[in-house]
């Protein structure tokens, strides 16, 4: 017995877990998992291709977007243009990548305006009285039933047409979809028994809805958010090809494209690569959607 280990009664080192290990753990599973994604790691490669393009413009452009050289309108892509120049002697390339980070500000800011919208507004109709929950469905199937292009329009008209009124409005123009999906997910998940005991401890329902039922309900809200950047990106490009989006000179694919319309037949590229930007833009993120949709999904982590 002598020869036997004593213990002081605390956990050895291997015995004990901290919450960074447990969070390293997990995402080296997710990683793991990420990687056997075909979806998921071609779009993830493209999103993070799109967004070092857009971080880094101001230091790889060739030239400032708003440069002009009049000796070099409608130019071919060559060794100073690689992409060509636009109708004012622009560098199609250097405004690409500035194009870039005003589509990435606009997949990201108005995410915000729709979360900021619709999460309080779903999980109030989805935890509140049947009465409350009408109340805001009605007002919420009014919104959605609106045209988005017409009420973006609308909105911007009101509000101006500065770049942050351009989010704002495509942004009051989106927020229903999570709402209604929030709203679907509360009422699914307030029924179950760790909501019903928190209920029975005389929880405050703030509490039960912010603590409790919203960190349940967020993986299909996190999918459709990512689902909803390329829909903005696209809202903010037709925008602007029809002159109402991003103001000049502020580049937009957009209006990238719209001046390279009225020029097709001399120049094509000023509608190619604008155009192959813009898709590129919604395959990557379509793409890193669906594969956190597979990821997310626990049927697929089981497997």
């Amino acid at each position: 017995m002598s020869g036997l280990p004593q213990s002081d009664g605390l956990p050895g080192p291997r015995e004990t877990s901290s919450p960074l290990s447990n969070l390293l753990s997990v995402a080296s599973s997710w990683l793991t998992w990420f990687r056997g994604s075909k979806l998921a790691v071609v779009g993830g490669i493209l999103v993070l291709l799109l967004v070092v393009a857009g971080v880094s413009a101001p230091l790889v452009s060739p030239y400032a977007p708003e440069r002009q050289d009049y000796e070099s309108v409608l130019a071919s892509p060559s060794v100073n243009h690689p992409l060509g120049a636009d109708r004012l002697g622009r560098d199609t390339l250097s405004r690409l990548l500035h194009g870039a980070r005003t589509s990435l500000a606009v997949g990201v800011f108005v995410q915000v305006v729709v979360l900021a919208i619709g999460l309080p507004v779903g999980l109030a109709a989805g935890f509140g009285s049947p009465r409350i929950d009408n109340l805001i469905m009605r007002v919420v199937d009014m919104v959605y039933a609106f045209p988005d292009l017409l009420l973006i329009i609308l909105l911007r008209s009101i509000f101006g047409g500065s770049l942050f009124t351009v989010f704002l409005a495509i942004g009051l123009a989106s927020w229903p979809t999570i709402a209604r999906l929030i709203r679907s997910q509360a009422l699914s998940i307030k029924e179950r028994e760790f909501i019903l005991a928190a209920k029975s401890l005389g929880c405050h329902p703030l509490r039960i809805m912010l603590a409790h039922l919203l960190p349940n309900a967020m993986s299909p809200v996190i999918v459709a958010v990512v689902f909803l950047i390329p829909r903005a990106i696209f809202a903010e490009a037709a925008l602007s090809y029809i002159g109402i989006g991003v103001s000049p000179p502020t580049p937009s694919w957009g209006t990238m494209a719209q001046d390279g319309y009225g020029v097709i037949f001399l120049s094509y590229e000023q509608v190619l690569f604008p155009v192959l930007a813009i898709s590129m833009a919604m395959l990557a993120f379509t793409l890193f959607g669906e594969g956190l949709r597979d990821l997310l999904d626990p049927r697929n982590r089981r497997r």
